[in-house]
């Protein structure tokens, strides 16, 4: 009983979650719904504390990501990674949205900075930004 969590339950056939299953299903039942339904039941990431860093992220399919501190100092969110700076918004739609098309901009659709969300983020172009400035009645940015 030492390997269970006490009172966690899996949620599709109420066995006890070993202690080390972060997810709310046991690992028979994940490979079972992966197997004979060809779906595969999402990772699941929790934060936790590590002395010395900003926090660590773990997977329920057992990876393991740096929480990055980030730079709000400017006027778009950064964070540093291997000594380079990066906008948090390109490297939030390069991860869903795959490489910016040449020419493109990352967009925000409610033309917050600090909103870097993927549902708020989109490739486009300079028309497209400007038409996005005129909806939300955002004045242009100078740096």
């Amino acid at each position: 009983m030492d390997d269970e969590r006490v009172g966690v339950m899996c949620i599709l056939c109420s066995r006890d979650l070993e202690r080390h299953n972060g997810s709310q299903v046991c690992n028979e039942c994940r490979l079972i719904v992966a197997d004979l339904l060809a779906v595969e039941i999402p990772e699941q990431w929790a934060t936790i504390d590590v002395a010395g860093t900003d926090g660590v992220l773990v997977s329920s399919l057992g990876r393991v990501a740096k929480i990055l501190p980030i730079d709000r100092s400017g006027h778009y969110p950064r964070v540093s990674i291997a000594g380079r700076r990066f906008y948090l918004h390109t490297l939030i739609a390069r991860g869903f949205y795959g490489d910016r098309p040449d020419g493109a901009l990352v967009l925000h659709g409610d033309d917050d900075p600090a909103n870097a969300t993927a549902g708020n983020l989109r490739y486009g172009d300079h028309a497209q930004n400007a038409a996005d400035r005129r909806r939300n009645r955002r004045k242009e940015h100078h740096a």
